[in-house]
């Protein structure tokens, strides 16, 4: 009798001591998550109104925003802690271990690289840049990565950590000309020589044209549409134009060759 009462006096401590325990646990998963989450609609707000061209030194302010939210998530976790068992404690220190071995090596990395982009300022927003096999506009940087848009409106997320150990290329620095290259399509036409007469007077006369540079035009035959089909290289003459360039000539064309 006395072993079976001794045991459930065990299980009703046990219980006792383990409800608060879950609940603290979870408590602490939820602020992590909670900040998490307000780091993220940050990022979503920063990036959303383009904040680093409207306000000076936004990307230091970004900075300080998520370093404090970081430390208000720290200061309650380690509040919630305080009040806990030391069994509580000692999971949350072998959790927090577990995370720092297997995310602080590229983290740190990544942070590394962020804080000196912010310090040195390599490229800003809307810079050209080639990285590697990616040449895009600087759309966003942030502590863990630079995002750029490539020539085909792909949006890139680049490791911060990589812009310590490879080299890397700011066109708005060295060069603001920056050759493209295009197709366009017309409407079938007995003369081909004339077509690129004039589609090469189409490209030199777009305000956004690189002077002094070449315009090649090439022939690509016929495409599935029953169109012809030309390849344009010119250069426009900044690169965070391009898009503009494209669409100047494009719509130039058109009005030419009444191409529906």
């Amino acid at each position: 009798m006395n072993e079976t009462k001794n045991f459930e006096n065990f299980l009703s401590q046990l219980i006792s001591y383990s409800l608060p325990l879950v609940w603290k646990i979870i408590l602490v998963i939820a602020l992590i998550l909670l900040m998490g989450y307000l780091n993220y609609k940050l990022n979503k707000f920063y990036n959303k109104y383009n904040l680093s061209t409207k306000i000076k030194n936004a990307e230091y302010l970004k900075l300080i925003l998520h370093i404090l939210i970081w430390v208000v998530t720290l200061f309650l976790i380690v509040f919630t802690l305080l009040k806990s068992s030391p069994v509580l404690i000692l999971l949350f220190l072998i959790f927090i271990i577990i995370v720092l071995i297997i995310a602080v090596s590229d983290l740190a990395k990544n942070v590394i690289g962020g804080i000196l982009i912010l310090i040195d300022r390599p490229f800003e927003h809307g810079d050209w840049i080639r990285v590697g096999d990616y040449s895009g506009k600087v759309h966003s940087k942030n502590l863990r990565n630079t995002e750029i848009i490539t020539e085909d409106d792909s949006l890139i997320k680049i490791p911060n950590s990589y812009f310590i150990t490879n080299a890397f290329e700011n066109l708005n620095i060295i060069s603001k000309n920056k050759q493209v290259s295009f197709i366009v399509e017309v409407s079938p036409q007995p003369e081909i020589s004339r077509i690129k007469t004039n589609l090469i007077e189409v490209v030199s006369l777009s305000i956004y044209n690189s002077l002094n540079k070449p315009v090649e035009i090439i022939y690509k035959g016929i495409n599935e549409r029953g169109k012809m089909e030309f390849q344009i290289k010119a250069y426009v003459f900044d690169a965070k134009y391009e898009s503009e360039f494209k669409s100047d000539v494009q719509e130039s064309i058109a009005e030419i060759f009444g191409i529906d």
